[in-house]
């Protein structure tokens, strides 16, 4: 039985620990990268005060969980009295670190939607609520843990407010996703080399989304079907970090992508070149990829496809120039 105890309590506490280490390196690494190489000088200075606070955060919050970790398996090792009792380590530091850094981190990405919608309010307060209660219930959860939770015993007592507070979190990821996506999509210009663009801006978007809420969901589950075990531990520990390097690889991803939108946007001629083609003179050109990969309808001397399909290289090089990848 002791063994069992160790592995799914202890155990489950030093792995927290393993797997923060490793996901701090990589968020340093993705900090590094964001200030050096991806040219943050462009973004606004609040952006990057807060890409650095969250480091820090973070440089913190990796603290605290190895501060708890030596504290049970050192410091009061074979001390079943005090290894039972929640360290400040954990009830409030780790909560709130938590809670703080999700909120700023989708705080960024609900300006980010906002921006890219065209400033919609109604938009923002969908996703921007589900932010604020996550955000709240975290916080309550570190106050209420730290004042009534005496042994580990206890912690089923207020189990029903870490429930809400991943509920409304994975909500959040969801609407916040499913809006980049929407948005995104409506962007399409039927051409391959933009909609090619788009596309990774919606594998961007959608990743961000999917891989906190798995997360977000294995920590629901282990922590409901396991509550007298840390096992819910290593994801709990493992989620802002997840959260903070989706939000870096997308920051990070900006410059290759506005690379390949000025090469797509970048004139090539003033005028469309002719197709070689079999004769459909009365054929009609829509503004869609399939039109222009039937070369052979267009006649050479018909001019109205010609001045449409102009026309339709406009249009889509306009709906590309309103997308800001900065905004993504």
């Amino acid at each position: 039985m002791s063994e069992i105890y160790l592995n799914n309590t202890f155990g489950a506490m030093l792995l927290s620990v393993v797997l923060t280490g490793c996901m701090y390196g990589v968020t340093t690494t993705q900090t590094y990268t964001y200030f050096v190489m991806s040219g943050s000088a462009t973004d606004n200075k609040y952006l990057r005060m807060l890409i650095f606070f969250l480091w820090v955060l973070d440089t913190f919050h990796t603290g605290v969980i190895t501060g708890a970790a030596y504290t049970y398996l050192v410091t009061d090792f074979g001390n079943l009295l005090a290894a039972s009792r929640p360290t400040w380590t954990v009830f409030p530091a780790t909560v709130i670190c938590s809670g703080l850094n999700n909120g700023l981190v989708r705080g960024v990405l609900c300006y980010r939607v906002w921006r890219l919608s065209g400033s919609n309010w109604l938009l923002l307060i969908a996703f921007g609520t589900p932010v604020l209660v996550t955000m709240a219930s975290t916080f309550a959860y570190a106050i209420v843990g730290s004042i009534h939770i005496k042994t580990w015993l206890d912690l089923y007592k207020i189990s029903w407010l870490l429930v809400f507070s991943f509920a409304w979190s994975m909500a959040a990821d969801v609407i916040i996703s499913a809006s980049l996506y929407a948005l995104l999509a409506v962007r399409k210009t039927g051409f391959p080399s933009s909609d090619n663009i788009i596309r990774k801006l919606i594998i961007y978007s959608v990743n961000t989304g999917a891989v906190s809420s798995l997360c977000a969901l294995l920590c629901l589950v282990t922590y409901v079907t396991m509550q007298q075990y840390f096992v819910f531990m290593p994801f709990y520990c493992l989620y802002p970090k997840l959260i903070l390097n989706c939000l870096l690889a997308t920051l990070n991803g900006r410059p290759a992508l506005k690379g390949q939108l000025a090469s797509t946007m970048a004139p090539k001629s003033d005028t469309v070149r002719p197709l070689v083609v079999e004769t459909m003179a009365h054929e009609d050109v829509d503004c869609h990829e399939e039109s222009f990969d039937r070369t052979s309808i267009i006649n050479i001397g018909h001019a109205p496809h010609t001045a449409k399909i102009s026309s339709c290289l406009q249009s889509s090089r306009a709906r590309l120039e309103t997308l800001d990848v900065s905004a993504v």
